[in-house]
């Protein structure tokens, strides 16, 4: 089951977001998450959190989402943390795909990017500003034109094959540095040998095979 994500920071452009949602299978609203959604005019499947990013009353927002589970606000992880841990327990998940999650508060931000480091099922991400993409073990990504950069996921060993890319990435060392704003000629590809990649595109959609 594809599964939407939805959390705090600024919002992606509500046309691409509402493109990502009629996609999903199922859609959880992580705090200020369901925010975006009403304002989308969009209903969660569930939401979870401690209401410290919604103004006023419940019953403003329980029109919102089918489900809803209020934290404590004296805990030591994220709601979009404690949204994770609910898909884990109670939702089939095959791929989730973030929206939001951005700008802000850079220790969210920190938070976020160190669950794309851990849960492999995360595999895309939509900002204001960009999308990006998981690329695992394996797979291979197709490009059209345009700048992106390749930022390696966890501890590795990282190794890429590509091809019609500005600086080729057969032998970079991810282990020391980043692939920052590359550049991609038409019918473009990269492939994961080894080690998880996220691949950031300003304002593109790709298509991972």
């Amino acid at each position: 089951m594809v599964v939407a994500l939805c959390t705090g920071g600024e919002e992606p452009l509500s046309e691409q977001g509402i493109a990502w949602l009629d996609k999903a299978q199922y859609i959880i609203a992580a705090d200020g998450g369901l925010r975006m959604l009403r304002r989308w005019g969009q209903v969660a499947d569930h939401w979870i959190g401690d209401r410290d990013s919604l103004d006023g009353p419940w019953e403003d927002w329980a029109p919102w989402t089918k489900g809803s589970t209020l934290l404590n606000r004296d805990k030591d992880i994220t709601d979009t943390h404690a949204a994770l841990q609910y898909l884990e327990n109670n939702v089939a998940v095959s791929e989730i795909w973030m929206l939001g999650g951005s700008g802000r508060r850079m220790d969210h931000w920190w938070s976020n990017w160190k669950f794309w480091e851990q849960e492999k099922r995360l595999s895309r991400w939509l900002t204001p500003y960009e999308t990006a993409f998981a690329l695992n073990e394996g797979q291979t990504w197709k490009s059209s034109t345009g700048v992106l950069s390749i930022l390696p996921l966890g501890p590795g060993p990282f190794r890429v094959e590509s091809a019609l890319l500005r600086w080729p990435l057969d032998k970079y060392n991810f282990q020391d540095s980043l692939s920052l704003s590359n550049e991609a000629q038409e019918g473009a590809w990269i492939k994961s040998i080894q080690g998880r990649f996220l691949i950031v595109i300003p304002q593109q959609v790709q298509v991972l095979s």
